[in-house]
């Protein structure tokens, strides 16, 4: 079947680089965004509240990935207009929380957080698992991110919980969520040649890929240069959590916050993976780091690839709410991403293998 393709939010952060990488791929697709120049002779360019012209724009696609943010205030608005005309849904950070609320009324295929974080997060422990092992028998995933964030990315950072991404200070085992009572750990990156703070939050997408390779036990940390920096986002959530806050609002008081977050030294993203389970009936743990671009340009080839899935002839799509690591080989994404540069390095930090009552 052929698929007309239309990019929501072209002109943003992950949008701009999904459209090059479209175009560099000779996909056509239809450009979609709240202002700017028409670059394209079907540039749709409109306010997501106008009904009418909504409408026109969704006549003339099939399928709509949504990379306008920020998902707290649009998103849930967005999914329901697409996905009640019957559309193919891709979303870059969510929708879980409208997944959830209207599952029994989808006719289409959703695939969410089809991004950076989650998204790649949950392609890796497949390419681990196809890549090392036969059985992982507990997963940690320790993820930093430093650049430039924008305040749409950085209110949907801070409203994760909110919007019923995870559980923070919490891990999975054996399906249960069991709280951590160590509220101060550390994690130690190789690549800086220092600690950094950790933080436990347990979201819906390492859960599932929990379940998805039957790993017995799973954690997801999000780090930071040290506990100053997590406490200062806290402070700005409060500022900014009063649900009837308007996103006007809300943007105006994290722009004058992005200074005091933005990395300037370290444009790019760190994944810690800690492992321990068998292969070819010998015990083996093994921890990697990988290194990679910034977050918006992983999102945009994770959801490029999702693209280009969906247009092979040979994926055949169920109604329902679906992930990236449902639908994209994690071994090709990895050769790709190393290929073209936006993985920048694996290293092997510990890769040990050992008979039962050896160590």
């Amino acid at each position: 079947m052929s698929y007309r393709i239309g990019v929501l939010g072209s002109n943003g952060k992950v949008g701009t680089k999904l459209c090059d990488f479209l175009d560099r791929n000779n996909i056509s697709f239809v450009k979609a965004s709240r202002s700017g120049k028409k670059t394209l002779e079907r540039h749709f360019i409109f306010d997501i509240y106008n009904a009418y012209e909504f409408e026109s724009f969704l006549k003339s696609v099939d399928i709509v990935i949504n990379c306008i943010g920020p998902t707290f205030y649009y998103g849930k608005y967005i999914a329901k207009k697409i996905i009640s005309n019957n559309k193919i849904y891709i979303d870059a950070f969510g929708d879980e929380f409208v997944c959830e609320n209207i599952q029994d009324s989808i006719n289409s295929v959703v695939v969410i957080s089809a991004g950076d974080c989650p998204g790649f997060s949950g392609v890796i422990p497949f390419w681990v698992k196809k890549k090392y092992y036969d059985k992982i028998s507990k997963m940690e995933i320790s993820y930093f991110c430093g650049g430039e964030v924008t305040a749409s990315g950085l209110l949907d950072i801070l409203m994760s919980t909110d919007m019923g991404y995870g559980f923070v200070s919490t891990y999975y085992k054996f399906g249960k969520y069991i709280k951590i009572n160590n509220s101060c750990m550390t994690k130690h990156l190789n690549c800086f040649d220092r600690d950094f703070y950790c933080k436990p939050f347990i979201n819906n997408e390492i859960v599932d890929v929990a379940n998805s390779l039957d790993i017995d036990e799973i954690y997801f940390n999000n780090l930071y240069y040290n506990e100053k920096r997590d406490l200062l986002l806290r402070d700005i959530y409060s500022e900014i959590s009063d649900q009837n806050i308007s996103w006007k609002d809300a943007n105006s008081i994290l722009i004058n916050k992005l200074d005091l977050i933005n990395d300037v030294n370290f444009d790019g993203t760190v994944y810690k993976i800690e492992v321990e389970g068998k292969k070819s009936g010998r015990d083996r743990t093994l921890t990697l780091e990988i290194t990679a671009a910034e977050s918006y340009t992983i999102s945009a080839y994770i959801l490029y690839k999702t693209i280009e899935r969906l247009l092979l002839s040979d994926c055949k799509l169920d109604v329902r709410k679906i992930r990236p690591f449902d639908l994209v080989d994690s071994e090709v994404i990895f050769r790709e991403m190393i290929e073209l540069g936006i993985i920048k390095n694996i290293s092997e930090n510990k890769n040990v293998e050992y008979d039962v009552g050896t160590l």
